[in-house]
Parts: C-alpha cells; sequence; structure tokens
C-alpha cells in the first residue's frame, strides 16, 4: 500500500458503470473496518477489474473505492476489511481532508527542492511534481498502516485473542516479502513497517539493504582507499635500511630537501582524490538508520500528517532521486505488469486540483514555513545543545580538554540551520511547476498572499479635521447657593430632593465636565503605481517589489481604506484602476499585471490625476512607486517636457516615497529634490522591515493647519 498508480480521467469516468453491489460478506467487511475506527461513512464503491494498477483508491467527498476482481486475483478477498480500514484512514487521520492532502504534497515538494538545493550534483534537472505527490501517499500509508495493526491489536486483545496477529500485518505477509522489489525507497519503506510492527528483519525485504552507490561514486570510493594507503606506506626519506658501521664522527642534520614540482602535483592530485571519496562517504546514503529516522518520525507525529511529512519527505527524498538517477521504479509509481504490494493502496483517484482559495489556506499555513531538516541533523543538534547545557552547569562550553575549543565549534556549526527565522523558501516557480494543472493567476496571487500576510496590519490615519473640545457631559451634583447664576440652577434635581424650594439648602447645580473625545482615525487611500518593465522581477519569480505591495494592499484594506493600483511600462503600457477600490481580488490583479517593456513612468497619467496646486481639503493622499533605477523617467528623463510633473504633483500630497530595487545617486538626488521620499528594498527579507517603516510614514502623515482646529 503506497504510491499511487497511474490514471486516465476516462477511465476514472468508466468507473460508475463498473459498479457491482455488495454481496453479504463484503458488506460485513465493510462494517467490521467502520467498527474498528469507530466512524460512519457511506457505502464503498466496488468496481470488477477497473484496469487500474491498485486495487483500492479514495477521494474527497469522503468516498472509498475497491477493484474486487483485482482483490481476488491476488488472493487478497478474505483481508477485504483490512483494505477497507486502511482506505477509511485516509478520510480519519491522513490525510483527513482535501485541505491536508495539498499540504503534505507541498510539504513533500518542499523536500524534494530542499535536498535539490543542497545536493544539486545528485540531481540535474528540478523535481517532478508527481514525486511530491508519490511521496505524500507514501507517508499517509505509513501513518495509516501503523494504526490500523494498533486497532486490531487492541480488539484482539479486547476478545482475548492477544496472540493473534493483526490482519493487515497477514495482508501485507501476502503481498510482500524478501526478494521481490529491490530499490532502496521500496526496502527503506518495509524495513520502515518491520519497526513500527516489531517485526524481525527480513519479513517484508531483504535483511541487506540494497547498493546505495552508483558506479561513479564506487570508483570514487575505491581510488581515495587506494590513494589513502599508498600516503599510509609512502616511504620516507631515507626508507631503506642503514649498514652496520663504525661509529661515526656527529656532524650537522642536513636539511630536508624541498619537493619537487612534479611531487607536489602528485600529492595534490591525490589529496583531491581522497577528498573526492571523503565527500562521497558524508553524503552517502544510510537505508538501514533512515528507516529508523522514518519509524521515528512516524510515532512522533502519528496525529499531525503535515507537520510530519517534512521530517519525512527529508527521509525519502534522496531515495526517490536515488531511483530516478539509477534508472528503478518503484512498486506503485506507475502502471506494471504484474500486481504487487505497492499498488495495494493508489492513493486519491486524482491528484486534484486546488483552487485558488484551497491554495491560499495550503500556502498559509506556519506549519509549511518550518526549516527543512533531516531527522539525523536533528538528533544530531539536539544532542550537542544537551551536552553544550550539560557542560554549560561549570565550564564553558567553547573550551575543550586540548583548549581549542572543537566541540564548542561543532556544536555552533549543528545549531546553525535553527537560526534561521523562517524556513527554506519554496518559490513561486516551483509552486507554479508543482499545481501546473491550476490557473497561473490564482497560483501566483496565492503565492503573494502567503508571503504578505503574516506581516500584514490594519493600516490608519488620523482623521483629517479632529473634533472640538466636548465641555457638556455632566457632572456630580453640587449645591446652589446664592450669588451662583441662575442659569446653573438644576430645577429637575432640586425639586427631586425636596418640593420646597429653600435657596441654598435645597437647591442644586449640575457640575460639567470639559472633555475631548479621543481622535478619530479613518482608512488610508493609497494610490500605488508598479514598474512592471523588463529590468523588474517578474510575479511568477518571486519579486520583493510585488512582495512589498500586497503588504501595503493587504494593510490598507484592512483598515477599512482602499488602493488604486496602477502597473506601467513602456509609453501605452498602462493597466489599473479607474478609481480606488477596496476590492483586494481586483487590487492584488493589477499588482500582478506584467508588461516585460521599457521603463517609461506616465507622467500625463500622474498629471491628470492631481490637476490642483494645493492639498485636496477633503481627503489626504498618499501615493508610493514600486520600481528599480529606470524611475529616473519620473522625472523628466527621456520626456523633458514632463519634467515638471513629479515636483508639482508633490504638493498636492501628503506622502510620497519611492520604493526602489537599488538606486543611483543621481536618481536619489533628484527625487529628494522633488520632495519625495527614496527607500531601497535590497530583496524579498526586507520587504517587511521596509512596509513596517511605510506603515509608520502612512499612519502618522505631517499634520496640516487645518487639523489643530479646536487644539
Amino acid at each position: 500500500m503506497t504510491a499511487p498508480g497511474t490514471r486516465s480521467p476516462a477511465g476514472r469516468q468508466a468507473l460508475a458503470g463498473a459498479a457491482v453491489p455488495p454481496t453479504p460478506r463484503q458488506r460485513a467487511a465493510w462494517l467490521d473496518a467502520l467498527e474498528l475506527w469507530g466512524v460512519d461513512l457511506h457505502d464503498p464503491v466496488f468496481v470488477a477489474d477497473a484496469g487500474e494498477s491498485s486495487f483500492a483508491w479514495f477521494q474527497f467527498p469522503s468516498e472509498v473505492t475497491v477493484d474486487l476482481a483485482l482483490v481476488e486475483r491476488i488472493g487478497a478477498e478474505r483481508h477485504l476489511s483490512s483494505i477497507l480500514a486502511h482506505e477509511i484512514g485516509h478520510h480519519v487521520v491522513a490525510p483527513s481532508t482535501r485541505l491536508d492532502g495539498f499540504k503534505v504534497v507541498q510539504q513533500m515538494a518542499r523536500a524534494l527542492s530542499a535536498l535539490d538545493s543542497w545536493h544539486g550534483e545528485v540531481r540535474r534537472r528540478p523535481s517532478d511534481p508527481a514525486e511530491a505527490h508519490e511521496l505524500a501517499n507514501l507517508w499517509e500509508d505509513l501513518l495509516i498502516n501503523a494504526r490500523v495493526a494498533r486497532l486490531q491489536r487492541r480488539r484482539a486483545a479486547r476478545s482475548g485473542r492477544t496472540a493473534d496477529e493483526p490482519d493487515l500485518i497477514a495482508l501485507w505477509r501476502l503481498l510482500n516479502g524478501p526478494g521481490g522489489d529491490s530499490s532502496p525507497l521500496w526496502w527503506v519503506y518495509c524495513r520502515t513497517h518491520e519497526l513500527l510492527w516489531s517485526l524481525p528483519p527480513g519479513t517484508f525485504c531483504d535483511v541487506s539493504p540494497p547498493d546505495v552507490l552508483g558506479d561513479a561514486e564506487r570508483g570514487d570510493l575505491a581510488a581515495g582507499a587506494a590513494a589513502a594507503a599508498r600516503r599510509a606506506v609512502a616511504p620516507g626519506p631515507s626508507s631503506e635500511p642503514a649498514e652496520p658501521s663504525e661509529p661515526a664522527e656527529p656532524s650537522e642534520p642536513a636539511e630536508p630537501s624541498e619537493p619537487s614540482a612534479d611531487e607536489l602535483a602528485e600529492a595534490a592530485a591525490e589529496d583531491a582524490v581522497i577528498a573526492r571519496a571523503e565527500l562521497v562517504q558524508l553524503s552517502m546514503l544510510t537505508p538501514g538508520p533512515d528507516a529508523e529516522f522514518l519509524a521515528d518520525v512516524v510515532r512522533r507525529f502519528a496525529d499531525d500528517p503535515v507537520s510530519g511529512a517534512l521530517p519525512a519527505g527529508m527521509v525519502l527524498a534522496p531515495y526517490a532521486v536515488l531511483r530516478t538517477r539509477q534508472g528503478d521504479q518503484a512498486p506503485g509509481a506507475g502502471p506494471t505488469s504484474r500486481p504487487s504490494a505497492g499498488e495495494g493502496c493508489g492513493g486519491p483517484s486524482s491528484e486534484g486540483v486546488p483552487t485558488a482559495a484551497e491554495l491560499e489556506a495550503v500556502l498559509g499555513d506556519p506549519r509549511l514555513r518550518v526549516v527543512p531538516e533531516h531527522p539525523g541533523v536533528a538528533a544530531g543538534r539536539r544532542a550537542a545543545e544537551k551536552a553544550a547545557a550539560a557542560r554549560g552547569d561549570g565550564a564553558d562550553p567553547t573550551d575543550g580538554e586540548g583548549g581549542e575549543g572543537d566541540e564548542g565549534d561543532e556544536v555552533e556549526a549543528v545549531a546553525a540551520p535553527r537560526d534561521l527565522a523562517e524556513g527554506q523558501a519554496y518559490g513561486l516557480a516551483e509552486t507554479l511547476r508543482l499545481w501546473r494543472s491550476t490557473d497561473a493567476d490564482g497560483v501566483v496571487a496565492a503565492w503573494y498572499l502567503a508571503e504578505a500576510r503574516r506581516w500584514v496590519r490594519p493600516l490608519t490615519q488620523p482623521a483629517l479635521l479632529g473634533s472640538d473640545p466636548d465641555d457638556t457631559i455632566p457632572g456630580a451634583l453640587e449645591s446652589w447657593q446664592l450669588g451662583d447664576d441662575v442659569d446653573d440652577l438644576d430645577w429637575v434635581a432640586t425639586l427631586s430632593r425636596s418640593p420646597v424650594v429653600v435657596p441654598g439648602v435645597t437647591t442644586r447645580r449640575r457640575d460639567t465636565l470639559a472633555d475631548a473625545p479621543p481622535p478619530r482615525r479613518e482608512g488610508i487611500e493609497l494610490d500605488l503605481w508598479v514598474d512592471s518593465s523588463g529590468s523588474m522581477p517578474g510575479p511568477e519569480r518571486g519579486s520583493a517589489a510585488l512582495v512589498a505591495g500586497t503588504i501595503l494592499v493587504l494593510s490598507v484594506l484592512r483598515g477599512g481604506g482602499r488602493v488604486r493600483v496602477t502597473s506601467f511600462s513602456s509609453p501605452g503600457q498602462v493597466a489599473g484602476g479607474v478609481r480606488p477600490t477596496r476590492d483586494r481580488v481586483e487590487a492584488l490583479r493589477d499588482l500582478t499585471t506584467f508588461f516585460g517593456g521599457g521603463t517609461t513612468f506616465p507622467l500625463d497619467l500622474l498629471a491628470s490625476r492631481y490637476r490642483g496646486t494645493r492639498l485636496d481639503p477633503a481627503v489626504r493622499r498618499h501615493l508610493v512607486v514600486l520600481s528599480d533605477d529606470g524611475l529616473a523617467s519620473m522625472f523628466g528623463a527621456g520626456q523633458p517636457k514632463l519634467s515638471g510633473v513629479a515636483p508639482r504633483v508633490r504638493r498636492v500630497l501628503d506622502t510620497a516615497t519611492l520604493v526602489v530595487l537599488g538606486a543611483s545617486p543621481a536618481m536619489t538626488e533628484q527625487a529628494e529634490a522633488a520632495g519625495y521620499d527614496v527607500r531601497v528594498l535590497p530583496g524579498v527579507e526586507d520587504a517587511p522591515r521596509l512596509c513596517a517603516e511605510l506603515a509608520a510614514v502612512l499612519a502618522d502623515p505631517p499634520r496640516r493647519p487645518e487639523e489643530t482646529r479646536g487644539c
């Protein structure tokens, strides 16, 4: 029960017509599987000879399908209850929901991407999205099989049959055994089941792990061993035994001769050979320990398939790459000539296509930002941290016995990945390739939303006109005395105290308290201009400017404001909204519009939007431009007749900021001379910091004279 087989849409559509009614025995097997989990689902779909490579699969909304003909062909009909229990487990444990299924796939894709980044010499091509789906199903099957066997053991114990082997294990004995598929990926997978079920080695796979070395690696190891052996027995300057002779007069020791150029070249070549061998040893896969690590991940993340998918993927991904490199094809990776264990569970009936909203929820899950780390590396880091903490009781962690600080250095090196604030980025290009069947615009929007959402805060500004102080708030009742102003006399309070009015005795006055209401705040109206010329990173490349723009747009909208986005490039290449909007979809669509032409700021459009020469008394105006050094065209470069537009428009703006991906001193001087604030954005990681600085400016703009009225 592992990775999904390949199905065509036509084949899936044909399954509906091939459905057969269940027999009483098959119906009883289904009820038994439901009772094991303690859940209730609608009846499964039984089909006859669907022509698929697996005999069972699941889909959302919750449904289980079983090919009875294939089950009977491999002799597994008496284990139908376990087959159904496994498929139910996909709806209960892993992935449990369609959305979590996409998240697990994304985690596996991140693991493959991390492997590509750290071991680029292993793979010469980007990872295949199908590999992420395959590894996701492997991981989900491990979680489910471990749980089903445990539930079956508990049920047997309640019935007093503690010696009975879980039926799922019996099914695996039928489907798997030593001497079958020998790919390292499948060996690690089977060995993990042996560990989870406390079975002896050799139950489902060979006792000895398969060879994980290619011809090139094996040659490097042999050459390195030979070079090391030669160096160990290399003769010294005087290796020949000396003939016995008369004692000689003591003489000055001879100075060692300098090695020749040929000797130096030969030594350098041997050093390179030994270094290559050491590199192979360091990067060599270890199937036995990896199976143990994978089993431990299953135990630790039994109830959280999304979090556990990343460390599990870090164990499985190298074997998937190795299989591709060696030309292997693990069971279940595609159609084969015989049904096998690997085709027991075919995974979901289709890989599925997430909607834009689903993909936004997937990419926004914080569990998908954890640093990719092999469980073995994590275990070593924890051990090093524990050892460092123990030494810290009374000793300096950097002081070793020899005073060199080697152990402390090792701790620091191992712990370095934990210093990362965020997990390794899974780029937009990789995300587009993984979800290539989804609308590309939806994927782009979801990626930028996920990158920006963590930094979004409601962005508001003080109301343009403050409220006058209000001194009519009633205070406490006081005695009204003769000589006080008659208008201050509170007759209601006086007559309530006594129907007989005695001045200075029963008369009362109401005090008033001076009070000012809290300052009013209102939403921001932002005019955002985005350079989409060819010199700017395209939206599909993960642009720092667009991440910053997304943060600003979402912050303004969340604060109740409006935004107008304008994308520009060459003359005539201008797109965007006619008026400010609160529609997030419209704003993000305009933000990610990309022309890829030259860079000419549309000064004519800017001039038409801001025709006046004074600040608008009814609204604050905020302008932000996202561009690069080509923004010099905003100050007349290439269009001298409009060179005065930017300085004039600045006079009618409350704030004007240029966010530039690298700015030359000349352009910066022009912008500052015209009154514009220039901020440099080095990269994506700096976008949140810059947006926080910009938000402070927008939320507290310079005060106008009319705002002091009533103060």
